[in-house]
């Protein structure tokens, strides 16, 4: 048997209404202390002719958003590898000001708010 999926939609809230009751629950998350997470994401923006070239690229954003102020930073890039992931990275720590939860070094803290330690070049900590 063949449907269209807004039919479809229209059979599972008619005969399963258990299952679109929870598709509409929200879990709400503990607050959390300003400057000790970021959310990062990324996804596809859409197709871009490069008009140098005529050549067709597939855009990507990535996005850091802080969730205590809702403050944003988009990066849209051609390709999302690796070195654009931790440029992307880098530049929303520019960005800010800082690294997230960053209270005494310059590396981010851990959940547990303990730092890691500051290693030298030969790999020793200080």
């Amino acid at each position: 048997m063949k449907a269209s999926p807004s039919s479809f939609g229209r059979w599972v809230h008619e005969n399963l209404p258990e299952m679109t009751a929870r598709s509409k629950v929200t879990v709400l998350r503990d607050d959390i202390e300003p400057g000790s997470e970021a959310q990062i994401d990324y996804g596809f923006l859409g197709q871009w002719i490069n008009p140098g070239t005529g050549k067709q690229h597939r855009i990507w954003a990535f996005v850091m958003v802080l969730p205590c102020s809702r403050h944003m930073f988009v990066r849209p890039v051609i390709h999302m590898d690796q070195n654009a992931w931790t440029e992307a990275h880098a530049e929303a720590f520019r960005f800010f000001g800082g690294y997230v939860g960053d209270t005494s070094s310059p590396i981010s803290c851990f959940r547990s708010g303990r730092s890691l330690p500051w290693r030298s070049a030969d790999g020793l900590a200080a």
